[in-house]
């Protein structure tokens, strides 16, 4: 199999084209535009995609073209801004990630223009018609004579000619869902650089919901049987909600209240401690940590705690467990155990005995080109700490503690 036809010029078709001439295939594609197509939204280069493009040689390109958003907006049915972030926006996500934001036409242009030296191209053409035996596709065109094809790709988007021609018409298949997306270029009349505004109408936001790219700390509690659902978030204002849900009818989700401040965008750790109050502990603006802690026998009033920190700035969400080590038995309190990325690529580990009430203290500091820290266990293992921390290279590794200190694993895979 050598000959392979890919319908759709836009952007995945010539990418496939790419890499099947790559491998010694002999690709043809046809697109019934008369060129590479102009217009379009916004395109996210993300995971594994930013892999493909760098193979491609094309990721320094694409960095030199990417759109440079400042941030975003968001606003009420007034017209009042109710959300503002200078950190990530709904289109392409964090502002300081490594994802790479490009215009579809500037992704359409670099793509078409990196292979169709290698590549035939059928502009402003069509398939009419498929019909397969033993020898291969037989491909019929709007304006081209009939080919053979080994194989034939259907890269041409929503309303798929190739697919209608495969399965049927899409009728078949097609389930409405009731809404509607209109993408246009306009005057810039609100005088935007850089910027985004959105308009919501309130149905499902208000000032103090979650911010946009934070991560909420999830739990199972043992209040209720089955326990409740436990959220905690960080709100658009830069404080905490707590929402939480009977696992039982009606299954409605309750707002416990806002609290805290400053509060930084990554999000907080949750736990329910052995006493069966909850506790969390967030990064503030200023790079350091604080604990808050539930009063449940007064009002379920969440109440602030230490402050702590070592002067290198916190860049993610902690990772909180409450450990074995301390525990004189199942019911006495064991120490907390916190791990998380500071500036410099480090990852610092914090203590606290809460069986003798001793203050927070920072045992270690290990790791190298961290960026977050996405999971922490006590495992079974010699009751080991177990930690898996994301990298800047957008892989995961994995670090333990055991008797003789911190010990570097190995890189598990990309995310």
């Amino acid at each position: 199999m050598r000959t392979v036809l890919i319908s759709g010029g836009g952007i995945a078709g010539p990418v496939l084209a790419h890499r099947l001439r790559h491998h010694g295939f002999r690709p043809t594609v046809v697109e019934r535009a008369p060129g590479p197509r102009a217009g379009g939204q916004a395109v996210d280069i993300r995971g594994v995609a930013l892999d493909v493009v760098d193979r491609m040689g094309l990721l320094e390109r694409a960095s030199r073209v990417r759109t440079r958003m400042r941030g975003m907006s968001i606003l009420g049915p007034d017209g009042s801004e109710v959300d503002r972030s200078t950190e990530a926006t709904f289109s392409s996500g964090r502002l300081d990630g490594e994802d790479i934001e490009v215009l579809r036409e500037d992704l359409v242009r670099m793509v078409h223009e990196h292979t169709r030296a290698d590549v035939e191209y059928l502009f402003g053409d069509s398939i009419t018609g498929l019909d397969e035996d033993e020898s291969g596709v037989r491909a019929r065109f709007t304006h081209a004579a009939p080919r053979t094809f080994d194989l034939v790709v259907g890269a041409d988007g929503l309303h798929s000619t190739v697919r209608r021609l495969a399965f049927g018409p899409e009728e078949r298949f097609v389930h409405h869902l009731g809404s509607y997306l209109s993408v246009f270029g306009t005057d810039n009349f609100l005088a935007l650089e850089d910027w985004q505004m959105w308009l919501r109408d309130g149905a499902g936001l208000r000032p103090g919901d979650a911010a946009v790219g934070s991560t909420p700390a999830f739990i199972q509690s043992d209040y209720g049987k089955p326990g409740n659902f436990e959220v905690v978030v960080r709100t658009a204002d830069g404080r905490l909600g707590h929402w939480w849900r009977i696992n039982g009818a009606p299954w409605t989700w309750n707002d416990g209240g806002r609290f805290a401040s400053g509060i930084a965008h990554y999000g907080p750790a949750l736990v329910q401690t052995r006493a069966r109050h909850l506790d969390l502990v967030a990064a503030l603006t200023d790079g350091r940590m604080q604990l808050w802690w539930r009063d449940d026998p007064n009002g379920f009033a969440w109440r602030a705690g230490e402050i702590f920190g070592s002067g290198t700035a916190a860049v993610s969400a902690p990772c909180l467990i409450e450990g074995q080590y301390g525990a004189a038995d199942e019911d006495t309190a064991g120490n907390y155990e916190l791990c998380v990325a500071v500036a410099g690529g480090r990852v610092e580990h914090w203590w606290r005995g809460n069986a003798g009430g001793s203050s927070w203290r920072r045992s270690a500091v290990f790791g190298h080109d961290v960026a977050a820290v996405t999971g922490m266990l006590q495992g079974s293992f010699g009751f080991n700490l177990e930690v898996i921390v994301l990298r800047t290279d957008r892989r995961l590794q994995h670090y333990w503690r055991d008797g003789a200190g911190w010990h570097e694993g190995s890189v598990i895979g990309p995310v």
